[in-house]
């Protein structure tokens, strides 16, 4: 049986969909917040994932319309065959009724022929008894009787038997042929009434499989139509994927762009307000082009420098990605060392380091440079905090794989540069403390 056509995701209805997008303006009246701009990404998320959802139902419809075309095609090809087979059936059929034609003609011939010769046998043989019993000569007494003999008159009366015997086995022969040929006759005829029987049977099958072939070439041909405009929503609506996703893509970059347009207010904000309040001690600073580094702590001496050394745990050679700095001459073992932030930023990690960092504070100053600092025996500051130049942030310690109280300190700076020999790519790649701060 052939299927009804799908129904096609409605072309009015998906546009609107695709209508939904929402691109952010090249030109605004005022600089959009960050959370103005997150809530546009988010709405343009949503809008994104209902879009992905169509794109993947339309898929879905046109991978269906494509199994439906092939099935169709298929079923075509069946109705073909049975077309072929059955034109070959009433070609033999019509052949066998030809030749039922031809014989029903040679036995009703044949039945004519022998009921004529029938009809002569019977003519004469009445003919024969009529003559002997009008001419008075050859009646069947005037034979018995001019006997000569008892012998002759056997002789005479065998005659007349064997006679009147041959006349009646001709006429009964006669008689039979010709009711043979009329059962023959009326056999064929029952035959060829069959025959034209199956062929009205077959040629009506023939009819309703043209009609079926007639319907399948007009739904294949719906469905082709249909495919192509599947083939040509999915393209649209690919198209205006691409074009969301680099919506987003733009909205983001102007989302990290107010974010840290933010943050640098908010830092030179709690600035001028620690400036006011002295809430933040007085660290000795050194600039380095156009920023300037304040010294993360009071220390006695550089322990172990930037560079390749001798691990003093695993007894290895490996790269040192920042500087150990000790405790000032005579501080007591029980006595906290405080550590501060060399610079101002955002704390992007307050945490333990499974790395052997122990507890470890991580701050982003917002310009492509972090500072470090690791084995704190505490810190006072969280993820996402943010602070400024010379504010306190933790205490030097001896957590994680470290041999005595100490502050390792790293700075590390975003770029594009080697990693392993011959590789290269973007990453926080560490440097050398002592090229920004002077440790005497």
């Amino acid at each position: 049986m052939i299927k009804k056509t799908m129904k096609l995701i409605p072309l009015l209805a998906f546009l609107l969909a695709v209508c939904l997008l929402v691109l952010p303006g090249t030109a605004a009246a005022k600089e959009q917040s960050s959370a103005e701009i997150q809530k546009e990404i988010d709405k343009m998320k949503q809008e994104q994932a209902e879009m992905e959802a169509a794109l993947k139902e339309l898929e879905k419809q046109q991978s269906d319309n494509r199994n439906s075309m092939q099935e169709i095609v298929n079923e075509k090809n069946l109705i073909d065959q049975q077309v072929s087979l059955l034109n070959s059936q009433i070609l033999s059929i019509n052949g066998q009724i030809a030749a039922h034609s031809l014989l029903i003609a040679d036995k009703q011939l044949e039945l004519e022929r022998a009921n004529q010769a029938l009809e002569a046998m019977r003519k004469l043989y009445k003919e024969r008894i009529r003559a002997m019993e009008e001419g008075g000569t050859v009646s069947y007494w005037t034979v018995l009787f001019e006997a000569d003999s008892f012998a002759d008159l056997l002789d005479r009366f065998n005659m007349i038997q064997e006679i009147a015997t041959a006349d009646t086995t001709r006429l009964e022969a006669l008689e039979k042929t010709s009711r043979e040929v009329e059962s023959a006759k009326t056999l064929l005829a029952q035959e060829k009434v069959t025959l034209d029987l199956a062929r009205e049977e077959m040629e009506k099958k023939q009819i309703a499989l043209a009609q079926k072939r007639e319907e399948a070439s007009a739904l294949l041909l719906e469905l082709l139509a249909k495919g192509q405009e599947y083939e040509d929503l999915v393209e649209k609506s690919e198209e205006a994927m691409e074009d969301m996703q680099q919506a987003l893509e733009d909205m983001e970059i102007k989302l990290s762009d107010a974010q840290k347009r933010e943050y640098e207010e908010m830092l030179r904000q709690q600035e001028e307000e620690a400036k006011k309040n002295q809430t933040t001690e007085s660290r000795p600073t050194y600039n380095k082009g156009d920023i300037t580094w304040a010294l993360p702590c009071d220390y006695n001496r550089v322990s172990s420098p930037f560079g390749y050394r001798f691990h003093p745990v695993t007894g290895k050679w490996k790269g040192h990605t920042g500087v150990d700095l000790t405790p000032p001459k005579g501080t007591p073992s029980n006595q906290q060392v405080p550590i501060y932030a060399t610079r101002s930023g955002v704390v992007v990690y307050a945490g333990w380091d499974s790395g052997g960092g122990g507890n470890y504070v991580s701050i982003d100053h917002l310009d492509n440079y972090k500072s470090q600092y690791m084995h704190l025996d505490s810190y006072v500051v969280k993820t996402g905090d943010a602070v400024t130049i010379g504010q306190l942030i933790g205490y030097m310690g001896n957590t994680g794989t470290s041999t005595g109280r100490h502050l390792h300190f790293t700075i590390r700076h975003y770029e594009y540069y080697e990693k392993n020999p011959g590789r290269f790519s973007w990453g926080w790649r560490p440097l050398n403390p002592a090229e920004f701060i002077d440790f005497k």
